[in-house]
């Protein structure tokens, strides 16, 4: 009877919980900056409220990652590999060490960001891609490519107040497992830059 009585109290513990924890729909980490709680809560809440997330379903925006160290560009990737990471916001240098690995969307490959061939060139960010056996035989790059575009001027992310004077862009991941949502959250983020697209 203990036996019973207490994988029925795991069990009722895990269908709890199960029921109660919230449903990350899009996920976006922001590389190499640093803003306040309050504002990026703020920034979830209208991103939700504009794609219609109802009940515990919810975006989070985790501004902790960076490019500098070993163990975060590892857990990145990680997550990234995972598909656990929708979005990515970055300084050019953080930025530019993803998008030449190829995990970001281009409109070269991925139908689904053919919007970024209507944004004005000038916000639109251009890389070489590298593949890992590029990389081991010492290429430099295939050509460039459209992984991202430039929401540093997008006044929906500067309500964010990040503490950065550097340029932004931003990319969606390849793994993603949410394109409509991650689209749309990309899209609402960038604002007048995407509006004002040809």
């Amino acid at each position: 009877i203990i036996v019973f009585l207490v994988v029925a109290v795991l069990l009722f513990i895990s269908v709890k919980d199960y029921f109660t924890q919230d449903k990350v729909i899009v996920k976006i980490v922001i590389l190499n900056s640093a803003y306040d709680d309050a504002e990026i809560e703020k920034m979830e809440k209208k991103i939700a409220k504009e794609l219609k997330l109802t009940g515990r379903a919810v975006v989070k925006i985790d501004p902790g990652y960076s490019t500098d160290t070993y163990d975060s560009k590892q857990a990145l990737m990680t997550l990234l590999n995972a598909g656990s990471v929708d979005i990515v916001i970055g300084d050019e240098k953080g930025f530019d060490f993803w998008a030449q690995s190829g995990y970001f969307m281009c409109p070269e490959v991925y139908d689904q960001v053919k919007f970024y061939e209507d944004i004005d060139t000038d916000c639109r960010h251009y890389t070489n891609y590298t593949s890992g056996r590029d990389i081991r035989k010492g290429v430099k790059g295939k050509g460039k490519y459209n992984y991202g575009i430039k929401i540093s001027d997008s006044s929906i992310f500067k309500s964010m107040k990040g503490v950065t004077d550097d340029e932004m862009f931003i990319g969606v991941n390849v793994e993603t497992k949410q394109d409509e949502y991650s689209l749309m959250a990309e899209k609402y983020l960038l604002g007048e830059v995407y509006k004002n697209r040809k």
